[in-house]
């Protein structure tokens, strides 16, 4: 059955096995993997000399020997997607810390905070504090001039 004749989206599946998520693209299949820490294709001069100045929406080349494994489990769990075409293949870099946790906080800068890195992780936070944005609009209020 092809995607486009469903009735309705398709829910996101992510399967913790094969270490990638599923979820409808318009007409079709967006399949994400999860990267293994050993496949990654980190750069060397990324990590020795930071991200070079200017970069931005670049993407790195097409890699898929990389995720053979991901894409594999893939087929077995949804036959449709072994039988289709690769339409387009994105690789770029994702953001995360180096302990792959959430970067939340206070910046040097006044009355700036920062929530990043959600990308590895969920926040963590106990079921009686309020959820990330509430505890962020309660923090982002103006702070009040300082007297000279």
């Amino acid at each position: 059955m092809h995607v486009r004749a469903l009735k309705r989206e398709l829910p996101v599946l992510r399967d913790l096995e094969g270490s990638y998520y599923c979820r409808q693209e318009r007409d079709g299949l967006l399949i994400g993997p999860y990267e293994h820490q050993d496949s990654m294709n980190l750069s060397e001069d990324w990590v020795l000399q930071g991200v070079r100045k200017g970069f931005g929406r670049e993407l790195f080349a097409p890699d898929l020997d990389r995720i053979e494994t991901n894409l594999e489990m893939a087929m077995e769990r949804i036959p449709c997607f072994g039988q289709a075409s690769i339409q387009s293949v994105v690789n770029g870099p994702i953001t995360y810390s180096p302990d792959v946790l959430p970067m939340v906080g206070p910046t040097l800068l006044p009355n700036m905070w920062v929530a990043v890195g959600f990308g590895g992780a969920e926040p963590e936070l106990e079921p009686e504090e309020p959820p990330v944005p509430a505890y962020f609009a309660w923090r982002l209020e103006p702070e009040p001039e300082p007297e000279p």
